[in-house]
């Protein structure tokens, strides 16, 4: 009742050695479950990874009719950069398309002895 009233009305009074002592390990131990409390919560939460901002496209406050037509302009623009590398690529295993083959033209030389060869009478001659 005396420790009652001296803490209502502010009094001193002298505590002992014991209750010191147990004051001392009560403030320790608090502080060890603190940090052990801080611990799992680190290890709890997930860390936040911040990025660099990213630039926004202008396409999505645009009204629905222009979204369209940006997007097809797009989508063209990269279909024409793929048909390009495509067709400019020399990738090998991939057939060639006959206009790229450079094919060497034979000379009249060539065709005259080819169908003399082959029994053939010459077209040139057999128009004439």
């Amino acid at each position: 009742m005396i420790r009652l009233l001296s803490r209502i009305f502010h009094w001193d009074y002298d505590s002992c050695k014991g209750c010191e002592v147990l004051k001392q390990q009560l403030a320790i131990v608090n502080e060890e479950k603190k940090q052990l409390t801080d611990t799992l919560l680190s290890l709890l939460n997930p860390k936040v990874i911040e990025l660099p901002p990213q630039h926004v496209s202008s396409i999505t406050n645009a009204p629905p009719i222009q979204n369209f037509a940006r997007r097809r302009a797009e989508l063209e623009r990269r279909d024409r950069e793929l048909a390009k590398t495509l067709a400019n690529s020399n990738v090998i295993g991939r057939a060639d398309h006959e206009s790229r083959i450079d094919k060497p033209k034979p000379t009249p030389e060539q065709i005259a002895e080819a169908e003399s060869a082959l029994g053939i009478e010459s077209a040139a001659s057999s128009r004439s």
